[in-house]
C-alpha cells in the first residue's frame, strides 16, 4: 500500500491537524536508517487489561478504585480501501466522497456526519451519539478566522470552545466554557510540544485543582502513524472528549498514544493537589523500529501490521 497523501484545506487548519494528529505532513520523512511509519498499515490491536483495586482505569491512569481484580481483552481489526484510506475498524465503517473527504461514519444505529463549506469542516451531526456509548443528538460547529479555526459550539453540552496555537501551528490552548441556569464555568487546557511530541498538559479551572501530565519519549515512530484515522474522525474525537463528564479536565484520557505523535511515550508524569506519579511504557520492537508490544501498569497492547 501507499501512504495517503491527500491533503485538504481542513487538514492545513494550523493546530487542529496537530491535536489530532501530532505528525505534520511536512516534518513526517522519517530520518536516515528509520521506517516511514506512515507508509505502514496496522492490521491489529489486542489489549488486554488488567484493573482492579489500587490500579487505574482505562487508559492506564483513570484513577485508582476499589473494585475487585479482573482481566479485559479488546481485540481491534483495521482494514483499508483501495487507495489506502482507513474503511473500518470493527464495526465502525467509515465513508467518503468524491474527493475523498470523510463524511460520514456508521456503528450500528450510530451515525455521524460531516459537512463542509469552502472547504473547512462546518458541521458534524449524529442521531444518536458518539460519546461512551450514550444515546444523545447532538451538532458540532466550526468557525474560522483566515480559514483558521478559532471556536466551536456544540448543543449537546451547551459549549463553546477556544482555540490558539503557538508560532509552529500547533494547539497550544483550549479554553472550553459552559453555561447554564445559575452558573458559568470555564476549563483550560495548555499544551506543548517537542519534536513533533506532546510533551505536557496543563489544566485551568474554575476550581482551584492542580492538574498536570508529562510525557517523554523514545526514538522510534509511533505505532499510531501506521492506523491513518481521518483526520477530521480525530478532530470531532477530540472536541467531543469532555461529553458526560462533570469536571471533564480531570478525566483527560491519558494514554498518550491517542494524539498520534511521532515517537512512541515511555513514561508518564502526573502532578495533582494530591500525589505526584509516574508510570513506564516498556516497548518491544520489530527489525524496522515499530511497536510489536507495549506494556503499561494495567495493560498489554500487541500489534501486527500488513507486510
Amino acid at each position: 500500500m501507499q501512504t495517503i497523501t491527500t491533503l485538504f484545506r481542513l487538514l492545513i487548519i494550523p493546530g487542529i491537524l496537530i491535536v489530532a494528529s501530532c505528525n505534520r505532513d511536512d516534518d513526517s520523512n522519517p530520518k536516515p536508517g528509520k521506517t516511514d511509519a506512515s507508509k505502514v498499515f496496522l492490521k491489529s490491536q489486542t489489549i488486554v487489561w488488567s484493573i482492579g483495586s489500587g490500579h487505574g482505569g482505562h487508559g492506564d491512569g483513570g484513577g485508582p478504585h476499589d473494585s475487585d481484580d479482573f482481566t479485559s481483552t479488546e481485540a481491534v481489526e483495521y482494514g483499508y480501501t483501495a487507495d489506502n484510506k482507513l474503511r473500518f475498524i470493527n464495526n465502525l465503517e467509515f465513508v467518503y466522497d468524491s474527493e475523498g473527504r470523510l463524511i460520514k461514519t456508521i456503528e450500528d444505529f450510530d451515525t455521524v456526519k460531516y459537512f463542509y463549506s469552502n472547504g473547512l469542516l462546518s458541521l458534524v451531526t449524529t442521531n444518536c451519539g458518539y460519546y461512551d456509548g450514550k444515546t444523545f443528538s447532538d451538532s458540532t460547529s466550526f468557525y474560522y478566522n483566515n480559514d483558521v479555526l478559532t471556536y466551536t459550539v456544540s448543543t449537546f453540552e451547551k459549549t463553546t470552545t477556544y482555540y490558539t496555537f503557538n508560532n509552529e501551528n500547533l494547539l497550544a490552548s483550549k479554553v472550553i466554557k459552559k453555561t447554564g441556569p445559575g452558573f458559568s464555568r470555564s476549563d483550560s487546557l495548555i499544551f506543548s510540544w517537542k519534536d513533533g511530541n506532546l510533551v505536557k498538559i496543563s489544566t485551568r479551572s474554575g476550581i482551584p485543582y492542580t492538574y498536570e501530565r508529562e510525557y517523554r519519549y523514545d526514538d522510534k515512530p509511533s505505532y499510531v502513524l501506521a492506523s491513518h484515522f481521518p483526520k477530521e474522525y480525530l478532530i470531532v474525537r477530540e472536541i467531543t472528549q469532555f461529553y458526560g463528564t462533570q469536571y471533564p479536565l480531570f478525566y483527560y484520557q491519558v494514554m498518550p498514544w491517542r494524539y498520534n505523535c511521532r515517537n512512541n511515550p515511555i513514561e508518564f508524569i502526573e502532578r495533582t493537589n494530591d500525589q505526584v506519579r509516574t508510570i513506564e511504557y516498556h516497548i518491544s520492537y520489530d527489525d524496522r523500529g515499530l511497536p510489536l508490544v507495549i506494556h503499561g501498569s494495567t495493560f498489554q497492547m500487541e500489534l501486527e501490521y500488513y507486510q
